[in-house]
């Protein structure tokens, strides 16, 4: 299948004036854009139409992008992006492209990363006209007004909290311009916003789908690459960054819960780079209930192989998106039926045993899965230490260290049970939550 990037960059487009020369950290926004399509997998030609004669002296002796000189007959907000792509497509020479990705300067964050999700996601759909970036629509939790000419307001809407609905539900989104992906056979089917009964929405954070439409954007927009460089940048952020990693992950699944809760993000983060100790370069570890999957890579850093397993199909189906490494493989399974072909030396369970119906039916298959000598390491809130203010909807066995104590004793031949308190990482919740957290290793 050829595929094509289109990066239209005429003179005079959107709100902002000469967008294209723009400086985001000193550098022309339209440098963002180039630099994810030179990057971007998959790609047969990338096309930059413009009528703008700076844009061929500064970037018609790059190799991997052709400048297409082209006069366009609308300006300003009035261009239409089905007409924009349709003329694109008369002045691309050779055969016409199978898929069309068409990229707006106006949106700078977006990276080779998430072209190469978004054209990934485009395979999961058989039959599809187009796929269009989306970001899930935030309410004001201060409700709406509609202002008259004469200043006079009208309360439109009751106080609702910013919310997002469930995993796998519908969900409200808005179309951010940042990426569409058109089959070019079918462009005879969408409307100038590029958009039909078959379109699919790409879902994207509020970052990667920012759109410069006023100089306030533009100050946003670096503070999110500041900020992206510090969550991924090697130097600043070492090998992890706990609160933006994490914080990220939630965010991108919909996740709304805790994510002002700083220390809890520092103090599940912890959990994993205190495991990271346990384990060695030979090690085949198993990580259950990974979640969005940060944590598996960061065993994945020192383990030969790691297995991450959640309930969820959509978690994992962001884990590996977001977390795949040559050394991790994802997989979508409730823990009570779970059944791996292999068997792993270290188990690493943060925080699931007390999610679960049967502790002990998770002990004794916690014991199977482990080759003999294996070891497995958990971690999980007890009931009766410390008073719990704020009751977990989610946890659903009550586990006291008498419980937990008898159970892995069952199943293991040596165990150890670690409190720590004070400023070590295992001490009680954070806020209200007073939660006292154990620490538990079981061996074969």
């Amino acid at each position: 299948m050829n595929i094509d990037i289109i990066i239209p960059a005429y003179s005079e487009t959107g709100k902002v004036y000469r967008i294209n020369s723009v400086l985001i950290k000193g550098r022309p926004i339209i440098d963002y854009t180039l630099e994810a399509a030179i990057n971007a997998p998959y790609i047969r030609g990338i096309y930059l139409i413009t009528d703008d004669s700076s844009m061929l002296e500064r970037y018609g002796s790059l190799k991997k992008i052709k400048v297409v000189m082209h006069k366009h007959e609308e300006n300003g907000d009035n261009i239409r992006l089905k007409t924009i792509l349709s003329s694109a497509l008369k002045k691309i020479k050779g055969a016409r492209p199978d898929l069309a990705v068409l990229l707006l300067t106006s949106a700078p964050l977006r990276d080779a990363g998430i072209l190469e999700s978004a054209l990934n996601y485009a395979r999961s759909f058989e039959e599809y006209d187009s796929i269009v970036g989306v970001t899930r629509s935030r309410k004001s939790r201060f409700g709406v007004l509609n202002v008259g000419a004469n200043g006079k307001t009208d309360y439109s809407q009751d106080r609702t909290c910013i919310s997002y609905t469930g995993k796998g539900q519908h969900y409200t989104a808005a179309v951010n311009g940042a990426l569409y992906i058109v089959k070019t056979n079918r462009l005879g089917k969408l409307n100038e916003m590029l958009l039909s009964s078959r379109t699919y929405g790409f879902e994207m954070d509020e970052e990667a789908g920012k759109d410069i439409d006023s100089s306030a954007d533009v100050a946003v927009a670096e503070a999110f690459l500041s900020m992206k460089e510090e969550r991924f940048g090697q130097h600043a952020r070492g090998r992890f960054n706990v609160q933006r990693l994490y914080i990220h992950d939630d965010r991108q699944m919909g996740i709304n819960r805790n994510v002002l809760d700083a220390m809890a993000y520092e103090r599940h983060f912890m959990r994993y780079r205190k495991f990271l100790k346990r384990i060695s370069a030979s090690d085949d570890v198993l990580d259950i209930a990974c979640g969005s999957g940060y944590g598996s890579e960061i065993l994945a850093s020192k383990a030969r192989s790691v297995t991450g397993v959640d309930c969820d199909p959509v978690t994992i189906k962001y884990a590996g998106r977001h977390h795949k490494k040559k050394n991790i493989n994802f997989k979508t399974s409730a823990i009570e039926k779970f059944n791996p072909k292999r068997k792993f030396d270290k188990i690493i369970s943060v925080e699931t045993i007390e999610h679960l119906t049967d502790p002990e039916g998770y002990m004794k298959k916690a014991r199977g899965w482990l080759k003999p000598g294996g070891q497995i390491w958990l971690t999980c809130p007890l009931s009766g230490i410390c008073r719990q203010e704020t009751e977990n909807p989610f946890h659903i066995s009550e586990i006291t260290y008498e419980m937990l104590k008898r159970i892995m004793r069952k199943y293991f031949k040596t165990t150890s049970f670690y409190r720590l308190s004070g400023k070590k990482i295992f001490s009680g919740d954070t806020l209200n939550n007073k939660t006292a957290y154990i620490v538990a290793k079981g061996a074969l």
